[in-house]
Formats: C-alpha cells, structure tokens, sequence
C-alpha cells in the first residue's frame, strides 16, 4: 500500500523505527507529550504518556517480541488525523510466530505525532505475552 502523504511517511517511519529498535529516532517524529493507548483496556498494556515513557513501553515489549513488521491493509485520512488497518508479522523471543491485526488512530500536531490510539486481537495477545507460553516476562510485568 502506498500513499504520498507526509503524515502516512512520519507513520511508516514510526514503523521502520519500532522494527530497527532506534527509539532514540522517536524525538525527530512525535510531540514531547506523544501519547500511546493499547486498547481493549483489557490487554493490560500500560499507556504511554509522554515520548520518553513510550520509548521505555517500546523497549519493553521488545523483550516479549523479537520482531516484527507491519503492513497496511487501509488508510483513511482527515486533516490530521489518519485511520490504518494493518497486520503484524514477526518472531516472538521463544521462536514462536506473532500475527495480528490492528486498528490504529494516528493524531497529530503539525507534522508531529501527537498520539496513537491502537485497537488488537487482545485474546490473541493475552495468549502470546504470557509467562508460560513465550518465557519472558508476561504483560503484567512491563
């Protein structure tokens, strides 16, 4: 999928950087006051309220997931604010595979995100970030 939009390369660039792990690169792309929300709530996944705290969420979860990528199945796009469904393909800690599908709600500030809202298959990620089943820590110790 592809698009020509500033917005939709700062968010394609937030990917590449969550993949490469180069957090330090978030500073060039999101807000100081960036906020990140995982959502059901029910994942039990911490919201990030700042850009350094998102960068500390990032680093964590990179101990259950070795890694990933992301693609784009659909965009929408509202001044701005974009609207992304898209799927993860990637490598737990334990060799194990991690697939799974989001919806994402993209904010921003100028040419800066502002936040991130993301909806998953919780079930899914309940399964896959437990102790017992990938050997690292679990969701409830991030």
């Amino acid at each position: 999928m592809s698009s020509e939009s500033k917005h939709w390369n700062t968010i394609l660039n937030l990917w590449r950087i969550m993949d490469a792990r180069s957090y330090t690169q978030l500073d060039d792309i999101m807000t100081e006051e960036f906020t990140l929300t995982f959502l059901p709530a029910s994942t039990g996944l911490p919201v990030a309220h700042s850009r350094d705290e998102t960068k500390g969420l990032l680093g964590s979860l990179g101990r259950t997931i070795q890694e990933f990528k992301l693609e784009a199945t659909e965009i929408i796009e509202m001044d701005d604010v974009i609207v992304a469904r898209y799927r993860s393909n990637g490598t737990l800690v334990s060799g194990d595979p991690y697939k799974n599908e989001y919806m994402g709600i993209y904010r921003f500030k100028g040419d800066l995100l502002s936040s991130v809202e993301e909806m998953m298959d919780s079930k899914y990620l309940s399964e896959i970030m437990s102790p017992k089943k990938n050997g690292a820590k679990g969701v409830a110790n991030l």
